[in-house]
């Protein structure tokens, strides 16, 4: 139990991290996953670095089987994003907090 059963080629540098070959045992946070998926019936998300990128992996549950299949997509576009979105809002914040003039900002709803 807790056996890798397919693998596509996109997979290969998470394959490398977690030491694991298709036939092979998964990693034993990643049978504990599965086994919380299948147990409770719901699917779960988890970012993981690998590599210099990250990825959303979804651990989805086939309702008719005992396995589950896991789904990764490529987030290091948008996590750079957003990490550069909120190192513009820090200094946007630093420099309207420090500005020495008066400014008002009034929402016309």
């Amino acid at each position: 139990m807790g056996s890798l059963l397919y693998a596509n080629t996109a997979s290969a540098a998470l394959l490398r991290m977690w030491e694991c070959e298709v036939g092979q045992p998964a990693p034993q946070y990643w049978r504990e996953l599965v086994a919380q998926v299948i147990d409770s019936k719901e699917n779960q998300t988890v970012d993981i670095e690998c590599e210099k990128k990250v990825y959303e992996i979804i651990v989805a549950r086939v309702p008719e089987a005992s396995y589950v299949n896991v789904y990764g997509r490529d987030l290091t576009e948008r996590k750079l994003a957003e990490a550069e979105l909120i190192q513009s809002e820090a200094l946007f914040r630093a420099l309207f907090e420090l500005s020495p003039d008066s400014i008002v900002v009034i929402d016309s709803s």
